[in-house]
């Protein structure tokens, strides 16, 4: 029986390729059955897709984690904060701040600057539920359509949040975990604030 250091090296160097092959193969099999990548002169090939996907992952599981906070929104600051009218507006990054994010976010994904229009850099939990407004991590590229419509539902979620129908850190787990699930579920929901 092979022991010593060699041995479990050797067994953590196939687990690597073993879930790259696995990644591949869901790659491939997501490319070819979803239309989210854009067709015509903004295209991302296949094989580019792959080979991003394969060359991030590091990175990509550093974004996927929960993003980070704005430390001054708690449950039990809402009214001071994400509740009150304009909060919103006191917080956010202006867009000399938000567009080099932008622009580099698009040039890692072989997205043309020609097609900024079409891209929207979004915040993965809104300012308006207490996600931080400037921190990387709670920054993602989004086109415009899908953040035209994950904006709606956080209208929602934070109506829901601010008349204590839902707690704070749901509405945020909401968005982080399935934001388009979030919008089947809510976008229907009547919800008012007095």
């Amino acid at each position: 029986m092979i022991t010593g250091p060699f041995f479990f090296l050797s067994i953590g160097f196939w687990f690597h390729v073993s879930t790259h092959i696995v990644i591949l193969r869901a790659a491939t099999s997501a490319f070819t059955r979803t239309a989210w990548i854009r067709k015509g002169p903004y295209a991302i090939s296949a094989m580019k897709f792959l080979l991003i996907s394969v060359l991030a992952l590091p990175a990509m599981a550093i974004a996927s984690g929960f993003p980070a906070l704005n430390p001054d929104v708690r449950q039990n600051t809402l009214q001071q904060t994400i509740c009150r009218k304009g909060y919103s507006a006191t917080v956010r990054p202006s867009t000399s701040f938000t567009n080099p994010i932008k622009y580099r976010f698009m040039g890692e994904a072989g997205i043309p600057l020609q097609a900024a229009s079409d891209w929207a850099l979004d915040h993965r939990i809104a300012i308006a539920l207490g996600g931080h407004p400037r921190q990387l991590s709670n920054f993602q590229l989004l086109s415009s359509k899908a953040n035209g419509r994950k904006s709606r539902i956080e209208v929602t979620l934070l109506c829901l949040v601010c008349t204590r129908d839902m707690p704070l850190a749901q509405a945020q787990r909401e968005l982080v975990d399935d934001w388009q699930g979030a919008y089947r579920r809510y976008a229907r929901h009547k919800c008012s604030r007095r």
